[in-house]
């Protein structure tokens, strides 16, 4: 994973390191028939380059890209012509719900990679929607989460977005480690005696929640491991408390 990273020439290695955890948690997909991998963001087409030579027979190979750099689908099939039908990116905006709403109702992933616009609220909004159409047993990546721990009294923007609302620790729908820390709760409702527990449309479809640095890996239930939870007696917890808990943390 390394040496393809750096062959492809995406910052993932040298300033991310993430070919720690990919090396891990992709080689079970690399090589699995017409897998279908989705990443938002894709800039100068770097990373499609990546994923084209990771994977050995994908099905898809589909990225999102704002105002994308030109050329950057036809880098990729220059590079690697045998997958150029696989290869493709649409033109919108992840915080558009409309737009991924649109993508999630016609196609499944295996992975989905969110490194678009690094927006805290927009790496929610994008987990909310396209979460849905991971396939079973699949790994949802929200990459660069640095900026929701970014706060300046002039303000904090990238890559032309305005930051509001995040900083250390601040508990809002504009910082996404905390939304994504409130996912462990979800993993534990069963545990507090409350299956309604939700924060985030489809989150009941959680199997586990991997935190690194500077990013998170979802990973989706199969049917079999839903049908195996735990059985697990009633709590001794407040119902008071409880009901609170819920409606605090429920999504909006």
């Amino acid at each position: 994973m390394e040496e393809l990273m750096i062959e492809a020439g995406t910052d993932k290695v040298d300033r991310h390191a993430y070919d720690r955890y990919y090396e891990q948690y992709f080689a079970a997909f690399r090589h699995k028939a017409d897998v279908s991998i989705m990443e938002i963001g894709a800039n100068n087409g770097n990373s499609i380059l990546l994923w084209a030579k990771y994977f050995s027979t994908p099905a898809h190979i589909h990225s999102i890209a704002y105002a994308a750099i030109p050329n950057s689908e036809k880098m990729a099939c220059d590079a690697i012509p045998e997958k150029c039908q696989v290869i493709r990116i649409f033109d919108g905006d992840q915080s558009d719900v409309s737009f991924l709403r649109t993508i999630a109702n016609k196609y499944a992933y295996d992975i989905i990679i969110d490194d678009g616009s690094h927006n805290p609220e927009h790496q929610i909004i994008s987990f909310s929607q396209l979460f849905p159409a991971l396939r079973p047993g699949g790994l949802y990546v929200i990459e660069d989460l640095e900026t929701s721990y970014w706060s300046s009294p002039t303000g904090a923007s990238i890559y032309g977005y305005d930051i509001t609302g995040a900083g250390i620790g601040r508990k809002s729908k504009f910082n996404a480690v905390e939304k994504f820390k409130s996912l462990i709760d979800v993993l534990m409702r069963y545990h507090m005696t409350a299956p309604e527990m939700s924060v985030m449309p489809a989150d009941s479809g959680i199997f586990s929640i991997t935190f690194g640095q500077g990013l998170v890996i979802v990973h989706k239930s199969t049917e079999q491991q839903k049908m195996h939870l735990p059985n697990i007696p009633s709590a001794p917890v407040d119902l008071k408390d409880l009901e609170k808990w819920i409606s605090q943390n429920q999504w909006t």
